[in-house]
């Protein structure tokens, strides 16, 4: 096999792989791609212009673990392209000591060259992996009606405690030209009745993707609700684990920035020292005796709170405590969860400050009492896709209380909002 008929794709982080293109790129190669996601490798694929090349498809792991055997991409790669080969790769000798250890096959960069001459690394023509993907048609997937969409902001933790629970059938390939990738699944509820689910993850995390996404899968498949589960951080004094349900959404970073003013619209903000000397904004240093630049404006609140419908509230309120019950079953009483239908804000950016909650957050409304990043997305587009027959309701398990913030109990929060949702359709809540 000849190296110049052959277009190298690198899964890796871009400034990981700008630090070692220089090696790779040295040798002649029809191409050489990084990519970072598997989006942008089925685009890759997709691509009517890449139809005759053939491809080597690397994934960069490092050594702490070996971080990078066990990934989104991965999973994806094989359930939508089986006949890819992919090899893991290392610079890192020792992530190859390791790997060997574990009786686990990754190949060094410096020898991607003689591996391929001695015909070690086997390619794949693109025409014959776009022919051979799992795609299903519209007409199939929607032929039966789906009353349930699920929507994770994250596919580690999220959506891998909702795998869990459903039995999958297929998985949807778009004929819009959209990356959106859907999974049908079915549950079975305890009077046997079989309930279909459609399920997919956002690309990122945030309102904006979740409202794209929202309303892709919502014109799509129309269904009666659509169930957000997940992660959030909680009030203090909420165990971690415990599933906030939001009975209404609210925001608190939209509204008018200005400066304070006077009547006479002259700008009247001013700080003092302990002598009532006014200071100089401008001539402030931090401890360092580094120039320090502060702003003072006004803002004034703009929140336009979304409230969960009286029929699906009054159905959660009579359940919460059959729910709690079951899911507390497995676990010693001093670990038991708390299932809260209260509000919930959401955020435009991740929160790991002291107060930030009560001076900022609780503004908006002093009984929220949990704040995520996505459900204000996921609201606002059930009230405007599908004449706004599609029911929102947004369920998270308490991961941190918005300081010192560490992943330790994430999955933990995956997993009892997971059973939440779970219960939800086994016991015909909804």
């Amino acid at each position: 096999m000849e190296p110049s008929n052959i277009t190298l794709i690198f899964y890796d982080k871009k400034t990981s792989f700008a630090e070692i293109s220089g090696q790779i790129s040295q040798f002649s190669y029809a191409g050489i791609e990084n990519i970072e996601s598997f989006q942008e490798l089925d685009a890759f694929i997709k691509d009517p212009k890449n139809s005759d090349k053939s491809i080597i498809l690397f994934m960069h792991i490092v050594a702490e673990n070996l971080e990078g055997l066990r990934s989104p991409f991965s999973d994806d790669v094989g359930h939508k392209y089986p006949d890819l080969k992919k090899y893991w790769i290392s610079r890192n000798s020792s992530t190859l000591k390791l790997a060997e250890l574990d009786g686990i096959t990754v190949y060094a960069y410096y020898k991607i060259k003689d591996n391929i001459v001695k015909n070690i690394f086997e390619a794949s023509a693109v025409s014959d992996l776009f022919l051979g993907q799992k795609p299903v048609s519209d007409k199939n997937i929607t032929e039966t009606p789906i009353d349930y969409g699920i929507i994770t902001a994250l596919y580690n933790d999220e959506f891998e405690e909702v795998e869990k629970i459903f039995d999958w059938q297929d998985e949807h390939e778009n004929d819009d030209n959209s990356l959106i990738r859907y999974r049908i699944g079915t549950i079975t509820s305890a009077n046997g009745k079989i309930k279909r689910v459609v399920t997919a993850t956002q690309n990122k995390t945030g309102m904006v993707d979740a409202a794209i996404l929202a309303t892709h899968m919502i014109q799509k498949f129309k269904p009666k609700y659509l169930f957000m589960p997940g992660v959030c951080g909680g009030v203090k004094g909420i165990p971690l684990g415990s599933v906030i349900v939001a009975s209404a959404v609210y925001t608190f970073q939209k509204g008018k920035m200005a400066d304070f003013k006077n009547k006479s619209g002259k700008i009247t903000t001013e700080f003092f020292n302990e002598k009532r000397e006014p200071l100089n904004l401008n001539q402030i240093f931090d401890e360092h005796s580094r120039p320090v630049k502060m702003s003072v404006e006004k803002f004034d609140m703009e929140n336009d709170p979304i409230e969960l419908h009286p029929a699906v509230k009054s159905k959660i309120e009579n359940a919460i405590k059959k729910i709690k019950d079951k899911i507390n079953e497995p676990f010693k009483l001093e670990n038991q969860i708390d299932i809260i239908l209260e509000k919930m804000a959401c955020s435009t950016m991740v929160i790991d400050k002291k107060d930030y909650f009560e001076d900022k957050i609780k503004s908006a409304d002093r009984k929220i009492v949990a704040v995520e990043m996505e459900g204000y997305g996921i609201a606002r587009a059930c009230s405007l896709a599908n004449d706004g027959k599609t029911r929102f309701l947004i369920f998270k398990g308490v991961m941190d209380n918005m300081t010192k913030k560490n992943d330790k109990a994430k999955p933990y929060a995956a997993y009892t909002s997971a059973q939440f949702l779970k219960h939800l359709l086994i016991d015909n809540i909804l």
